[in-house]
C-alpha cells in the first residue's frame, strides 16, 4: 500500500508537473499569439504604408512622364518653329539677294544705255566736227585756189 502511494504521490507530482508544463506552455502560445497578431497587424500597417507610397512614386513617376511629354512637345514645337525661322531667314536673305541682283541688272542696263546714247552721242559730234572739217578744208582749199589764182 505505501509503495502504491508513494507511486500515486510521484504520479500526481508528474501530472502537476505536467499540468504546469502544459499551463506555462498555453500562456506561451497564448503570447506568442498575441506577438503574432501584433506582427500580423504591423505587417498590414507596413504593408498598406507601402502601398501609399508605390501609389505616390507612380503617380510623381505619371506627372513626370507628363511633364516631360509636354517638355518634349515644346522642344519640338521650338524646333519646329526654328526650322520655320529659319527658312524665313533664307527665304529673306535670297529675296534680299534677288532684289540686290535685280537693282544691279537694272544700274547696269541704264550703264549700257547711257554708254550707248554717250556713243552715239561720240559719232554724232564725230560727224559733225568731220563735216565741220570738211567744211574747213574745202573752205581753206577755196581760198587756197583763190589765192593761186590772184
Amino acid at each position: 500500500v505505501d509503495a502504491l502511494k508513494k507511486q500515486l504521490a510521484s504520479t500526481e507530482e508528474k501530472l502537476t508537473r505536467s499540468d504546469n508544463q502544459a499551463t506555462d506552455t498555453a500562456a506561451q502560445l497564448e503570447n506568442s499569439h498575441e506577438q503574432l497578431q501584433s506582427t500580423k497587424v504591423a505587417l498590414d500597417e507596413a504593408n498598406e504604408a507601402l502601398r501609399v507610397a508605390k501609389r505616390d512614386a507612380q503617380d510623381a513617376l505619371d506627372a513626370q512622364k507628363r511633364d516631360s511629354e509636354e517638355e518634349l512637345a515644346k522642344l519640338r514645337l521650338s524646333g519646329t518653329q526654328t526650322m520655320a525661322e529659319k527658312e524665313d531667314e533664307t527665304r529673306r536673305i535670297f529675296r534680299e539677294h534677288n532684289d540686290a541682283v535685280d537693282a544691279l541688272k537694272k544700274q547696269l542696263s541704264e550703264t549700257e544705255d547711257k554708254l550707248a546714247q554717250n556713243e552715239n552721242e561720240a559719232v554724232a559730234a564725230q560727224r559733225g566736227l568731220n563735216q565741220k572739217l570738211a567744211a574747213e578744208a574745202e573752205r581753206l582749199a577755196q581760198s587756197a585756189r583763190t589765192c593761186a589764182e590772184r
